[in-house]
């Protein structure tokens, strides 16, 4: 599923994608690193952390595609 995606759906493209997401159907907003990371300091935030999320063991086990690219990119910023 994870080549799938990545070949039709071109990273560097932004919006919403469709895609299914603990065996249902759900839109996702996609957005690439850059264009979450460098409006923060025009902005007046800092970059407090970043996180890729890791699936849980029994995921991994049952869905190793999984572990191919984080599930999500989860993104701290303070206001400074």
């Amino acid at each position: 599923m994870i080549s799938e995606f990545l070949i039709r759906k071109s990273y560097y493209r932004p919006g919403p994608r469709q895609t299914r997401f603990l065996g249902q159907a759900a839109t996702k907003q996609h957005h690439t690193l850059t264009q979450i990371h460098n409006p923060l300091p025009q902005l007046g935030f800092r970059l407090a952390a970043v996180e890729e999320a890791m699936p849980p063991e029994a995921v991994q086990a049952e869905q190793p595609d999984e572990m191919r690219r984080p599930m999500m990119l989860l993104v701290k910023a303070v206001k400074d």
